[in-house]
């Protein structure tokens, strides 16, 4: 039997770390707030459009937790840091942590898309630029300037694809017997003009807030191209 993770077939997979905080837990006791919290964030999640796909039924197991329905086979996509580009988009990888319902799991990984984006180009920034005069700039407004700038553009965000599993995992001492849960992975579509806006709204808030502007714009110029170049290889439309 072939076994699978994020994708790829391999012989282990162990859980991240928010995982296991989560499933020692049982989850258990945050129900309520969680649906009640979907429920208010979910107006502010990207556009989408949601693959139909045919469920699958095969048993994959896993060191730690065996996948006992999911929404299709194992997609190339769905693995950890995922990023990719094609003609008009930059694609981004995200998923939920283990969560007590399917629909809790997509609706939360979908509310939450946009600010994995901002947190991804921020930290990108940072750590290239680490200890520059304009890094602290970055860290402190930057992520509220994006944040509005996606929010004005929802429509350059689109859910391409949608993959979710249900998973059982075994019995721990915390949990005291088998817990069942789902995770939800998305592949999100950025319009590349809006990738542009993003990295052009940032050199204009560093010049903004640094008098050195010869400096500063010898040390932000590139700032797209980096990111393009390290992040997202090109795929075949």
């Amino acid at each position: 039997m072939n076994y699978y993770c994020n994708g790829y077939k391999i012989s282990k997979c162990k859980l991240q770390g928010d995982e296991r905080s989560v499933l020692r837990k049982g989850l258990r006791h945050s129900n309520f707030l969680v649906i009640l919290f979907i429920n208010l964030m979910i107006t502010v999640g990207c556009s989408s459009t949601q693959t139909n796909l045919g469920a699958d039924e095969t048993v994959r197991p896993y060191p730690d937790y065996n996948v006992v329905l999911a929404s299709s086979k194992p997609l190339s996509w769905n693995r950890e840091g995922y990023k990719s580009s094609d003609k008009d988009n930059y694609l981004f990888r995200f998923s939920s942590g283990p969560k007590i319902t399917k629909e809790i799991a997509c609706n939360m990984v979908r509310a939450y898309g946009k600010d994995e984006i901002v947190d991804f180009l921020i930290s990108a920034l940072r750590e290239r630029d680490v200890q520059s005069p304009w890094d602290l700039t970055i860290a402190n407004e930057g992520r509220s300037l994006l944040n509005e700038l996606f929010s004005q553009n929802l429509s350059s965000l689109k859910v391409l694809e949608t993959y979710w599993e249900k998973r059982v995992y075994p019995a721990t001492l915390q949990t005291e017997k088998e817990t069942m849960a789902y995770s939800c992975s998305l592949l999100v579509a950025m319009k590349g003009s809006l990738f542009d806006k993003a990295i052009l709204a940032l050199q204009n808030l560093v010049k903004q807030n640094h008098f050195d502007l010869a400096r500063v714009e010898k040390g932000t110029k590139d700032w797209s191209a980096f990111l393009k170049g390290k992040f997202f290889p090109k795929v075949s439309n």
